[in-house]
């Protein structure tokens, strides 16, 4: 890894702090001297996040579809059945914690980026200004 990727690296880190509202004084202080690069960050790791969401979905629908395809259907067992639709209510509600979870991170990922084209916007009416 280059010093700019370990550099950018820790920047994100930063930024995924700040979105958790977990970052000190002293970083917000930082993130507010580097908004281009904010603003960078924040919209790389929207596409990042999708890019989970999008493979979460496509892996819970390819686990679904094993354990349906588990059971032997024409056996028509009792107990079998209960434990598909265990093993599927299971997996339902890891998925959806999972994704309730992920949508309020991309959520706040959204929030901070308005906040920081609204801070860049203002930046530039101040430079126009004086």
């Amino acid at each position: 890894m280059t010093k700019s990727n370990s550099d950018f690296d820790r920047f994100k880190e930063i930024v995924v702090n700040d979105i958790k509202n977990e970052s000190s004084q002293e970083f917000s202080d930082y993130l507010h001297s580097s908004l281009k690069l904010w603003l960078f960050t924040l919209q790389n790791l929207r596409r990042e996040v999708e890019l989970q969401i999008s493979c979460q979905n496509a892996k819970f629908k390819m686990d679904l579809s094993a354990i349906n395809n588990e059971i032997d259907f024409e056996l028509q067992e009792p107990d079998k059945e209960y434990e598909r639709l265990s093993k599927i209510n299971d997996l339902k509600s890891k998925h959806y914690k999972w994704k309730m979870s992920v949508l309020k991170f991309l959520t706040n990922i959204e929030n901070k980026t308005l906040y920081v084209k609204y801070r860049i916007s203002e930046q530039n009416t101040n430079i126009v200004q004086a």
